[in-house]
């Protein structure tokens, strides 16, 4: 007995000491051979990583978006070689050639990695965000008809009843004496409303009634997209450990998940109670979904299906928009002149109040477009995105190797030197000569087969939106407050924006 306990401690120890040489030797060869040694190795690096967090702290330590604006000047380069945990590659990108390549001239060779799709899919299920190749394709095709140009403009007349919702909330509380707005929250709800009623037919009343729980739901399971970097590395892990926060998760997901089955209940009721061809008069997504049959089997989508994508396009469709339109306030307060530049000309060109507006209207606000373009340069509610090779490629004469994970840094891009003159500085006048834009340089919807399928939808609203709030308001900073740039599901200010505003005065 005493020679085998012998024997079953030297194996013990044998293996330790195996495994321990192992791992040391798999260390060594990964922090000091394998940068060497990777097809990768041409491309600028950063060096300073470590051989567990790789660069991920200072990612996480910084301010959204900076690092890498940091990393491009540092190495003179948009084109660089950074490390995730234990060693493993990822390149940034903010190149405008290589956007071209990675998105439109080999877009079927790049996919969503999986690990972007954890949190997403327990919140809003398989809907656009959350596929990848024939599927999402097919998917895309049975909701673009309601994106069309023409089904939006008949959205206009909601927006600008929405944007009078708005205006006249918050004259009430000017005209009581409290000219400090929340910002953030009422452009959040009136927003939530909008994709409710354009989208989904359903009325939310967020705006006038933000502390219902639905709305109140949908708000917390936006925050539950918070950066965290257990949930960025190991999602499946951080999303279910028994926390608070994941157990109210779940209530949130819920109360959220019974409102869109009532809202799709709804609309099928109204569907059954028309009379005529109900699908030549679609007016929103979801009749059009319901509606909607693929091309070569015919087949309609299930209600799981149905269900994810009024999630997806209820979360991504009022959420861009609203964090758009916060610095857009935001830099119209920071920028007087343009402000006054700005309701000059929404001043000459929107109808006179209770008159409707027409898509001409908005189209002839030139200065508007170019304000909303620059907000969307320097503040993409989506800065970044991520893509994975499905085989070899070349990129700008760097040979990509299968697997390779690609982070899309759209804020870095519209931050480049090498496109931008000034890029720091907010000057709407660049974007009067869209020629004058080097193609692939601007993508605050990125491009191709995933371009962003609702901005056109996301634009209109913004400017109908934002046009009728300069002609009523002057926004001013708040003394003593200084916004930094905050990745959530978007990126927004933090604080969560409040203005200060008065009422202006004809």
């Amino acid at each position: 007995m005493g020679t085998s306990l012998l024997f079953g401690l030297i194996s013990t120890s044998s293996l330790f000491i195996y495994s321990s040489i192992f791992v040391l030797s798999w260390a060594f060869y990964k922090l000091f051979l394998y940068p060497y040694l990777s097809p990768l190795n041409k491309i600028p690096t950063i060096r300073n990583a470590s051989f567990l967090y790789g660069n991920m702290k200072e990612i996480f330590a910084g301010e959204a978006i900076d690092v890498y604006i940091r990393w491009m000047a540092d190495l003179n380069s948009s084109i660089i070689r950074y490390y995730h945990l234990f060693g493993k590659e990822r390149l940034f990108v903010a190149d405008a050639d290589a956007m071209k390549q990675i998105m439109v001239t080999n877009g079927k060779n790049y996919v969503k990695p999986t690990f972007l799709f954890g949190l997403f899919i327990r919140v809003a299920g398989y809907g656009l965000i959350s596929l990848n190749g024939k599927e999402h394709l097919t998917q895309r095709k049975l909701c673009t008809g309601a994106f069309k140009i023409a089904v939006i403009k008949n959205m206009l007349p909601s927006f600008q009843r929405h944007a009078e919702k708005l205006i006249d909330t918050w004259r009430k509380q000017i005209e009581k004496g409290n000219n400090v707005l929340k910002v953030h929250h009422d452009l959040h709800n009136v927003t939530l409303d909008i994709i409710c009623e354009c989208g989904f037919g359903y009325t939310t009343e967020a705006l006038c009634n933000p502390e219902q729980p639905e709305t109140k739901s949908l708000t917390a399971i936006m925050s539950s997209f918070k950066p965290s970097f257990l949930r960025f590395i190991v999602p499946s892990i951080a999303l279910n450990l028994p926390t608070e926060e994941n157990k109210s998760f779940k209530e949130n997901m819920r109360r959220s998940d019974g409102l869109i089955h009532d809202i799709i209940t709804n609309k099928k009721q109204e569907i059954k109670k028309q009379e005529g061809n109900m699908e030549e008069r679609c007016t929103n997504l979801l009749t059009m979904l319901l509606f909607a049959r693929d091309v070569d089997t015919h087949d309609g989508l299930t209600d799981k299906q149905i269900r994810d994508h009024v999630m997806t396009f209820m979360l991504a469709g009022h959420e861009t928009t609203s964090s758009g339109m916060c610095w857009f306030l935001l830099t119209v307060a920071q920028n007087p002149e343009i402000q006054t530049k700005l309701r000059k000309e929404v001043t000459s060109l929107l109808p006179s109040k209770g008159q409707p507006i027409t898509f001409e209207d908005v189209e002839k606000m030139t200065y508007l477009n170019c304000v909303v373009k620059e907000t969307l340069r320097l503040y993409p509610s989506a800065p970044m995105t991520f893509r994975e090779a499905v085989n070899d490629d070349n990129i700008n004469g760097h040979f990509i190797p299968k697997g390779t994970v690609i982070n899309i840094q759209v804020g870095a891009l519209h931050r480049n030197p090498k496109y931008w003159e000034e890029p720091e500085k907010f000057i709407p006048e660049r974007f009067l000569d869209d020629n004058s834009i080097y193609p692939y340089s601007y993508l605050p919807f990125i491009a191709g087969s995933r371009m962003c399928i609702g901005y056109k939808f996301a634009l209109l609203e913004m400017k109908v939106l934002l046009a009728n709030l300069i002609r009523e308001f002057k926004f001013e900073l708040l003394p003593d407050v200084t916004y930094t740039k905050k990745q959530m599901i978007t990126m927004k200010p933090n604080p969560l924006l409040e203005l200060r505003a008065s009422i202006v005065d004809y």
